[in-house]
């Protein structure tokens, strides 16, 4: 048996056995384990024919596992591919229309996206499904007063990239960037589409202003970095119900050079009084993550459509709880990385029809285009 059908049926087993209750990447590093005699080598390459399987979604899913991770691969195919079968490499160079029409897959009757009716306004459904099929690449956010630096860095270490603008940089995901650089403090690893996020709030406020910011669903802080780098004399409040990755962010901010902020572990899906009014809220709630699913593509095949009825009450509760804490005049930053309509424009109305809030804009970031994210964003100004 050729190494490429070896490869070929770990990664069958593996997809047979993988039931979604966890992250893929957690349940292929303990199936792998257990078999020594695998390489690091031969374990990435069983991981990525896997990966390449859930690219393609719900393609052709009447098809045997077997022969959808067949397709996956030829579809997904490049010519740095050097484990594929022989005959398909003629394909390699094919674009992805070529070689959609040589498996006879027709986007419009067949999907590797099938909740298009449920998508954003402004989101193109051939172009939102064909990003599935690519690798995104990583993207990071030069910090002020660094970039001579890492671009000169990059062109010393040969590192290929890629310029979005003269801050945004992309780079191939198998580039160790914590061995060229220090993270948080020269860079941030920070997708393309999220670094249009938090500057939307240049629209209201100027560099010189002392504005007080809660950051309520904080995570590990990416939004509030980029919030201090724009405004200097920003003093943060930031939540998470996370214990473990507010301690995160507090390492990140401690190495960002970031020391005036609070952080609390709080549950913002009930009733929450701040100890002041602040001059902005930014909510990047929880949602279906549909449009970063391009980086965790089992997602496509995991999602059940009805859990969009809990993301869009869980939102609707966090942004009830943290409305009252924001000061008469002030601005909420509502943002997700969701493609679905439900979670965007639909929360836009009701957060002015509840809160009797003007929303001054509103916008999907589309990502597609240049392998970045796909996401929304809206701004808010409470009545004075």
């Amino acid at each position: 048996m050729s190494r490429f059908h070896v490869y070929r049926e770990e990664s069958i087993r593996l997809l047979q056995n993988y039931h979604c209750g966890e992250p893929f990447s957690v349940f292929v590093k303990k199936e792998l384990a257990r078999d020594r005699r695998k390489g690091s080598r031969d374990r990435k390459i069983i991981a990525d024919f896997c990966y390449r399987f859930f690219r393609i979604g719900h393609l052709f899913p009447d098809k045997k596992i077997e022969d959808r991770l067949d397709l996956a691969l030829f579809l997904t195919g490049t010519n740095g591919d050097l484990m594929l079968p022989e005959e398909w490499k003629s394909y390699n160079e094919s674009t992805i229309d070529e070689k959609l029409k040589h498996v006879g897959a027709d986007l419009s009757l067949t999907c590797i996206f099938p909740w298009g009716s449920l998508l954003s306004d402004g989101i193109h459904l051939s172009a939102f499904q064909k990003s599935f099929l690519h690798q995104p690449p990583v993207f990071f956010r030069i910090r002020p007063g660094f970039e001579n630096e890492v671009i000169d860095r990059l062109h010393t270490e040969e590192i290929p990239y890629g310029i979005v603008n003269e801050h945004c940089i992309s780079v191939s995901p198998a580039v160790k960037l914590e061995m060229y650089f220090s993270l948080n403090k020269e860079i941030v690893v920070q997708d393309a589409s999220s670094q249009q996020v938090v500057p939307f709030i240049q629209t209201v406020f100027e560099k010189t202003d002392a504005i007080s910011v809660w950051d309520c669903c904080a995570a590990s802080g990416g939004k509030s970095i980029h919030l201090h780098d724009l405004f200097p004399q920003v003093k943060i409040a930031a939540t998470d119900i996370r214990k473990s990755i507010l301690h995160n962010l507090q390492i990140r901010f401690s190495e960002a050079g970031i020391r005036n902020y609070v952080s609390e572990v709080a549950d913002i899906s009930k009733p929450y009084k701040s100890e002041e009014q602040y001059d902005l809220i930014m909510a990047d709630v929880p949602c279906s993550g549909s449009g970063t699913w391009t980086r965790t593509p089992e997602q496509l095949t995991c999602f059940q459509e009805n859990e969009l009825i809990n993301f869009q009450t869980l939102q609707r509760e966090i942004i009830t709880n943290s409305v009252p804490n924001l000061k008469p005049g002030g601005y909420l930053l509502y943002s997700t990385c969701s493609a679905f309509r439900c979670e965007n424009e639909e929360q836009v109305l009701w957060i002015e029809n509840k809160f009797q809030m003007k929303s001054l804009l509103y916008q999907v970031i589309h990502g597609s285009e240049n392998g970045a994210d796909t996401m929304f964003v809206a701004l808010f100004q409470k009545n004075k």
